[in-house]
């Protein structure tokens, strides 16, 4: 038996629970049309490319040689290894514009075939300079004391590969802002804005590495064209 105070509480109950069902429905409708809102007035996403290629002429020409010491001891060969290295570091470092750098060394105990059982020690020397000009004569002249040319490789220094890579970006957004006015103009629409951007440098250029040459002349060499790429990928806000 329910007395008429207990069924004035659960009429009030079952009200408070009635205005907070009610409320809960309100609020889902107003974030659902507030999401739709903001999904119509961010207009339409358009992702798309755009790409610079600038081409030039390396401007930097690096040499690598070959200390070579052979004798029937380990000490003697690393010690005529080392005096082809000083003499040649001496010479590098007499030539305006042109830099030398020591690298790998070892020492190989004679071979299984090697008749005289020598031992060999060998180092690597860098040598690099802006063009052929300073870079070439001195090449030849190392050679005759011994060192023998590994490999010519033309690259961008790294002051001309940046400036490069500054004209490829301007260039692959303008391709990038070109294709977003096309695509608008096409769907009747106008570019609104652009939300987002990257840049990528999909392939660095890379040395051109010519045939070694072992003879004492000094060699040739002529510098190819290399490409500097930038890949702009953005995504752009048509509207109305």
């Amino acid at each position: 038996m329910i007395n008429f105070k207990n069924k004035a509480s659960i009429k009030r109950i079952f009200s408070k629970k009635y205005i907070a069902t009610k409320f809960a429905v309100v609020l889902a409708v107003g974030v659902t049309a507030a999401a739709q809102a903001e999904t119509t007035t961010a207009g339409t996403q358009l992702e798309l490319t755009g790409t610079g290629v600038v081409d030039a002429s390396p401007d930097r020409l690096t040499a690598t040689l070959v200390a070579r010491g052979v004798a029937s001891d380990a000490a003697t060969a690393q010690s005529r290894a080392n005096d082809i290295v000083r003499k040649a570091m001496a010479a590098i470092a007499g030539v305006d514009g042109v830099k030398g750098a020591a690298g790998s060394y070892s020492v190989s105990p004679p071979g299984t075939n090697d008749a005289a059982k020598n031992w060999e020690a060998r180092q690597t020397i860098h040598v690099a300079a802006s063009g052929a000009d300073a870079l070439l004569p001195l090449v030849g002249r190392l050679q005759a004391q011994g060192l023998l040319l590994d490999g010519l490789g033309w690259s961008l220094s790294p002051a001309r590969e940046k400036e490069l890579s500054k004209q490829a970006t301007k260039l692959a957004l303008d391709d990038m802002r070109e294709k977003a006015r096309d695509a608008a103009t096409d769907l009747d629409m106008k570019v609104a804005s652009i939300a987002e951007v990257s840049l990528e440098t999909p392939f660095g250029p890379r040395p051109v590495m010519l045939m070694a040459a072992r003879m004492a002349s000094a060699p040739t060499s002529t510098p190819e064209e290399q490409h500097v790429s930038v890949t702009a990928r953005a995504k752009i806000i048509l509207g109305q």
